[in-house]
């Protein structure tokens, strides 16, 4: 019996959304193959193996394989990656250097930008300077404002550490999210807003004897919704590519906006999908008639192989 630790929790804002990728996770893998073994980390940071508190390092005696659903900080951005490498344990998901990059906007979309990948365009912050708040958040408002029209797209670089993006639509309400930026001395993103519908194709290498197989896209605002052959096909090959160009590892999920003129443009990618029950990535799975026994055994394999 093949004792897989799933890894879930943790000290992110993303913590509720991890218990649920986990537990699903937990309640879904194959008995009569695997031993399914909980791993949490509570919001103090933690371990528990069992219900019982432990240090890390126990792992290695513990579980032969671990499916990672550590969303955030931590989990999604190369650190767990790290330390179960250093640890030599067999994990599902992205190695540390492909998680860490596409969790950085900056970092993620100037690899994109190598490859002809086209994303909304953006300014960084990356240091926040010694000088007065008021007048530093003032000249980057400014700048910010000549470069693009609002509504804005604000969030940290390192999207491990925020639970999302935030939306001002005015200076001052830019000012204000800023300011709080400013306090806190987090590297910003701040993006030009696209409009239009937004998509989502979940990629997995070496599933159903394709390098990179891609399921049809889907709408995420309404799932049922159908995305029409040539729009599924356009941004099933983009994610392809991406995956292959982020050198990303057993499976990922592309976010993309159909603007109404057609135009496709990258706004996130994802090492880590949601495994919760009403997901992108399950709605991928049935649109294809993919069990999650079929989907999580392949990954489980893909991990025992490397």
């Amino acid at each position: 019996m093949i004792r897989i630790g799933v890894l879930r929790g943790g000290t992110s804002a993303r913590y509720t959304d991890s218990l649920g990728s986990g537990a699903f996770v937990l309640r879904s893998l194959p008995r009569d193959k695997y031993e399914p073994v909980d791993v949490f980390v509570d919001p103090d940071g933690v371990w528990h193996i069992g219900g019982k508190p432990v240090s890390y390092d126990m792992l290695r005696h513990r579980v032969d394989v671990l499916w990672n659903a550590l969303h955030g900080f931590y989990g999604e951005d190369g650190k767990v990656q790290q330390m179960l490498e250093s640890l030599g344990i067999p994990y599902v998901g992205s190695g540390p250097l492909a998680s860490s990059i596409a969790m950085n906007k900056k970092l993620s979309k100037e690899s994109l930008a190598t490859v002809g990948i086209e994303t909304p365009r953006g300014m960084y912050i990356e240091s926040w300077g010694d000088g007065d708040r008021d007048e530093t958040v003032a000249t980057v408002v400014s700048t910010i404002a000549r470069k693009f029209s609002p509504p804005w797209i604000v969030e940290p670089i390192s999207r491990a550490r925020a639970a999302g993006a935030v939306r001002p639509a005015t200076r001052d309400e830019l000012t204000l999210v800023l300011s709080d930026m400013f306090d806190l001395r987090i590297p910003v993103s701040v993006e030009e807003a696209v409009f239009g519908r937004e998509l989502s194709v979940v990629a997995v290498r070496g599933f159903r004897a394709e390098p990179i197989y891609t399921f049809p896209a889907r709408y995420i605002d309404d799932p049922e919704a159908r995305v029409t052959h040539a729009a599924s096909e356009e941004i099933q090959e983009l994610a392809k590519k991406i995956h292959n160009a982020l050198h990303l590892g057993h499976y990922s999920r592309l976010e993309a906006i159909v603007t109404p003129k057609g135009k496709v443009c990258v706004t996130a990618v994802e090492t880590m999908p949601n495994t919760g029950p009403v997901s992108d990535l399950h709605h991928a799975l049935a649109s294809t008639g993919v069990s999650f026994r079929e989907f999580a055994e392949h990954l489980i394999e893909l991990a025992r192989a490397k």
